[in-house]
């Protein structure tokens, strides 16, 4: 398990896609712990990944930000 004995048979989908995206880059968990994420050098490489992705799983491809927009806004 990758989350960690407690989160790990809680949340088995999260940490079984968190255990697949790990074998292509480092990923983690978002702040709610909702999603899990990793970082490409390409967009190319990020969508080789997401082709491979099992059924079971809802992926996709984003581009990251530094500033989320609605913290953007709120300022």
């Amino acid at each position: 398990a990758t989350l960690g004995l407690t989160l790990g048979k809680r949340f088995r989908e999260v940490d079984a896609a968190l255990s697949w995206l790990l074998e292509y880059a480092p990923s983690r968990l978002t702040g709610t712990g909702a999603c899990v994420f990793a970082e490409f050098d390409t967009e190319s490489c990020a969508r080789q990944v997401l082709e491979q992705a099992p059924e079971w799983l809802n992926a996709f491809v984003a581009k990251g930000v530094n500033l989320s927009p609605l913290h953007r806004e709120l300022l």
